[in-house]
């Protein structure tokens, strides 16, 4: 496939590479690997990825497990949603953003001395950035 010699013109354009895969190439360069289908009638497309952060034999293999779950019918596009919304919830239910969260539910009846102190031992046993340190 001509992926990598694809020149920007003045209107996206598509390169097709079979099976409902093809390379957009946007005026701009920028070049994005998607995947065109059918689900329970109207047509979809499926962004895989840019070019050339993976390159035509990768996206050929992701374009084969979108086939797959079409197959079985499963909308690969709704998959990757629901994929996607899982690690962002689990990058946001860590530990010390538990903890964080439950330090300033209990230190809002707290008198001023027990909150820093309840903060500062978190952070000595490293479960959560020390108070004052930006990080967290």
């Amino acid at each position: 496939m001509a992926a990598r010699n694809a020149q920007p013109k003045a209107r996206p354009y598509k390169l097709s590479a079979g099976g409902g895969l093809y390379l957009e190439v946007a005026p701009n360069g920028a070049k994005y690997w998607r995947m065109k289908y059918r689900f329970a009638g109207p047509e979809k497309r499926l962004a895989i990825s840019v070019h050339p952060e993976i390159p035509s034999k990768r996206a050929l293999v992701e374009r084969d497990r979108a086939r797959l779950a079409l197959y079985e019918n499963r909308d690969p596009s709704s998959e990757k949603q629901i994929i996607k919304l899982r690690t962002k919830t689990a990058a946001g239910n860590s530990f010390e953003n538990i903890a964080e969260e439950w330090l300033e539910v209990r230190a809002s009846g707290w008198t001023n001395a027990p909150a820093p102190a309840a903060a500062e031992a978190l952070a000595a046993r490293n479960l959560v950035a020390a108070p004052g340190s930006g990080c967290g």
